[in-house]
């Protein structure tokens, strides 16, 4: 009977994506994801939170099909550092197409740098999925009456089942980020009779994040698992993600992605985003480029809301030692060169002035006479002493050093205010903007990839050479 095959016709806990956020930067999420939505692509990336934090998202998938049905995804999930050191999350996740068939993903899940370089964090999850129970039976010759199927008298409706997620990040630099995580570790048997075999397929998803810039980020990710061919699918994404400040308006941002993968997958996904204060607006358009692409249906479209709250924990300066980056974010430039030219020149003027002059006026007394000694380096004559003689070569001018404050002046900790950006701050403090490397890597961990500063969060400052 058709209706006793339903259960297998559907395969329950696709990846159909979580948040407005995660979903326009698609895979590459498992190495960007620095907040609580990271608990359902990489739960390592709950390591990167450092103020408790709620978000909430309802999304219509592919709006417009042509047989009217309503398929609707919510998520809701809390985060927030806990005294041990690691930062502990919550999730809640539904599907439902109209009242034909659900599925719930409950999850719990923890993130914590164990070492200044690597993440790590793992998940436990609860799925359920039901379907609804039509009041109706078709027997082997098409005649129709009321009444259960046998095959859910016998089975049930529903059925649940246990999985679990791990993960890791890796700072390769103070700029690049290696993500991996393995979801459904354990590939859990989630058909409703214990005869049938319908498992949820293990998926691993590798990425690297790149921080361009401060408010600039590019992201690539492969992502692998079984389809119900036990065939293995593929796909490969790339993502960007670009934040610009307003004048006492919030940040305004805009992020997409491209991903290609097997048997002919294309989607495009994208939207804007609006964060102010502790508050953070998310949207995202999604289309197929094959299959049910455009003109078929209108796309899914993603809604988040996150609002961040709490003070900002300030971890031991002993816990934020910066990374020795693989690569030299700082290469050599000019000015130890010119710095050299300048002795050279230096020198040979002060070598032609002390060059005694050819005639001598007999007022001269030999106790005016300076003799300087072949193995020393000749110095420069008093001025009143060159008499008429020009000096032939002039030494650069050097412009002198701007004055540094001092260790004394330089806050333990500083509270970020409206407007400040990294480069503000080491202009601030250090007067050199460029200091801005040193202040996120001692900070990477709380600040994210992306190295985004909102209003109140709390920076360790480098204090010595050797914080940088």
């Amino acid at each position: 009977m058709v209706l006793g095959l339903q259960p297998f016709a559907f395969a329950a806990f696709e990846d159909t994506g979580t948040g407005a956020r995660p979903t326009a930067l698609g895979g590459t999420y498992v190495a960007i994801g620095d907040d609580v939505q990271s608990l359902m692509y990489n739960p390592a990336g709950l390591a990167k939170m450092d103020r408790k934090e709620i978000t909430s998202e309802y999304s219509r998938l592919y709006m417009g099909l042509s047989d009217g049905s309503n398929i609707s995804q919510y998520f809701f999930g809390y985060g927030q550092r806990i005294s041990y050191g690691g930062t502990i999350a919550l999730g809640w996740k539904e599907l439902t197409l109209d009242t034909l068939y659900t599925e719930r993903t409950l999850s719990l899940g923890y993130g914590e740098w164990i070492t200044d370089r690597v993440a790590v964090g793992f998940a436990l999850k609860q799925l359920y999925h039901s379907y609804g129970i039509p009041n109706m039976i078709v027997d082997n010759s098409g005649n129709v009456q009321s009444g259960t199927p046998n095959f859910f008298l016998q089975n049930g409706n529903s059925n649940t089942a246990y999985s679990s997620d791990i993960g890791t990040l890796i700072r390769l630099t103070d700029r690049h980020t290696l993500g991996i995580s393995i979801q459904d570790l354990n590939e859990p048997n989630i058909a409703l009779s214990n005869a049938y075999r319908q498992i949820v397929p293990r998926t691993v998803r590798i990425g690297l994040a790149s921080q361009i810039r401060q408010d600039f980020q590019l992201g690539a990710s492969i992502t692998t698992s079984e389809d119900l061919s036990n065939e293995t699918d593929y796909t490969w994404t790339g993502s960007a993600e670009k934040w610009w400040k307003t004048v006492n308006s919030g940040d305004v941002g805009f992020r997409g992605s491209l991903a290609t993968g097997s048997r002919s997958f294309q989607q495009a996904a994208f939207g804007p985003a609006y964060r102010f204060n502790s508050f953070q607006l998310d949207y995202t358009v999604v289309f197929n480029l094959t299959g049910i692409g455009l003109g078929d249906t209108a796309g899914t479209h993603r809604f988040s809301l996150t609002y961040r709250f709490g003070a900002e924990p300030v971890p031991p300066r002993k816990a934020l030692k910066p990374v020795e980056p693989l690569i030299d974010s700082n290469p050599p430039t000019l000015g130890p060169w010119l710095d050299d030219i300048g002795d050279i020149l230096g020198l040979l003027n002060d070598d032609v002035n002390a060059k005694p002059a050819t005639s001598e006026t007999p007022s001269t007394s030999t106790a005016t006479k300076t003799t300087v000694p072949q193995h020393e380096t000749p110095k420069a004559p008093v001025p009143e002493l060159q008499g008429p003689h020009e000096p032939l070569v002039t030494q650069p001018h050097r412009k002198p050093a701007a004055a540094k404050p001092s260790l004394t002046e330089i806050p333990a900790t500083y509270t970020a205010e409206e407007g400040d950006t990294l480069l503000s701050i080491a202009a601030k403090f250090y007067g050199d903007p460029e200091r801005w490397r040193d202040i996120y890597a001692l900070n990477s961990d709380r600040l994210g990839l992306g190295g985004f500063l909102t209003t109140g969060k709390v920076l360790v400052l480098p204090r010595k050479e050797s914080d940088k």
